[in-house]
């Protein structure tokens, strides 16, 4: 039997997987669904999620994989004379 390697999880240590990190965050910043509305939601289907374990993905995620985009584009205003 031959196995597919499993993904690397995004966060270490944690229950979020890329695919559930990626829809919390596209709940809260798409479709405005505030944090405790997706903890509930979460517990209705089974998940004991708690909404401040699902808010610290979202920054850990975001200081990871973002700092680099971030720096590039604050690098980038800085140059222009006037930043809107």
């Amino acid at each position: 039997i031959i196995k597919a390697p499993v993904p690397k999880a995004p966060l270490t240590n944690s229950l979020g997987s890329a695919s559930l990190i990626a829809n919390t965050i596209y709940q809260k910043y798409v479709l405005k669904v505030p944090a405790y509305r997706q903890e509930k939601d979460f517990r209705r289907m089974g998940l004991p999620l708690d909404h401040k374990t699902v808010s610290n993905w979202h920054i850990k995620v975001c200081e990871y994989y973002l700092s680099s985009l971030y720096e590039l584009l604050r690098q980038e205003l800085l140059k222009l004379d006037v930043i809107h």
